[in-house]
């Protein structure tokens, strides 16, 4: 398939949990395509070519750092923005995720107002105001 005719999505969002998958994207305006395994996510990601990914780092099938780096890695997917979400704000987690290749941590909130806040600011800047190509 010729790069030009890859379907788009907006968000690929890779998440274990259908719980709080749902919940993560009921709060996007976006089209999400949920994905709840690395090798699934690579798959979709491939064909899809979201304009953002959005990375639990706790995958059952391997560590969500070693998936972010077979993204950064790929060959249409290395400058994808991809956002690491998770309930853990430990630091070595953030500088570990930030220096393999992710272009934000965000931690989510408890709440889910501020889970609907926090995703919205993420999907505006990086829908609408980062500059992509």
């Amino acid at each position: 398939m010729s790069e030009a005719a890859v379907p788009r999505t907006d968000i690929l969002l890779v998440e274990p949990d259908p719980a709080e998958a749902e919940l993560v994207a009921r709060c996007l305006r976006s089209h999400v395509r949920i994905a709840r395994t690395a090798d699934e996510a690579v798959r979709l990601a491939d064909s899809l070519m979201p304009k953002l990914v959005l990375l639990n780092p706790r995958l059952p099938d391997g560590d969500g750092t070693g998936l972010l780096q077979r993204l950064r890695q790929h060959p249409r997917l290395g400058i994808t923005p991809i956002v690491i979400l998770s309930s853990d704000d430990a630091p070595a987690d953030v500088v570990r995720a930030l220096s393999l290749g992710a272009n934000s941590f965000v931690v989510k909130p408890v709440r889910f107002e501020g889970l609907r806040a926090a995703l919205t600011d993420v999907e505006s800047y990086w829908l609408d105001r980062h500059a992509a190509v």
